[in-house]
């Protein structure tokens, strides 16, 4: 068995995509995200769920691999395959308001 990586600058990171409220609320009321081409379905609340992705690129049966242009928050590559794992956590809790100040406290401690 043979296999490889061959990995470009940069190439490895992990970061949080932001969403909008909408789009927040209507994965968890639907348990549905279609993100990169991929629809993840029966999303849980209050656990995470994880599922791999081809975000750009393919490869095939016999294991050959065809790149394609990809840009993300930080940086553009060409011809590159990209793989990676999106993970969601739609978590179903009470939180404190401020409404003088128009802000939510998380359990986690962020305010927005």
């Amino acid at each position: 068995m043979h296999s490889h990586a061959s990995r470009v600058i940069d190439g490895e990171i992990s970061y949080f995509q932001e969403i909008q409220r909408d789009e927040c609320m209507q994965m968890f009321k639907s348990g549905y995200a279609y993100i990169a081409g991929t629809a993840m379905q029966n999303l849980p609340k209050n656990s995470t769920f994880s599922t791999p992705v081809t975000f750009t690129g393919s490869v095939n049966l016999d294991g050959k691999c065809k790149g394609n242009s990809y840009s993300d928050p930080y940086k553009h590559w060409n011809d590159v395959l990209v793989q990676g794992f999106v993970e969601i956590y739609l978590s179903d809790y009470y939180a404190t308001i401020n409404l003088n100040f128009k802000k939510i406290q998380l359990r986690s401690g962020t305010s927005c």
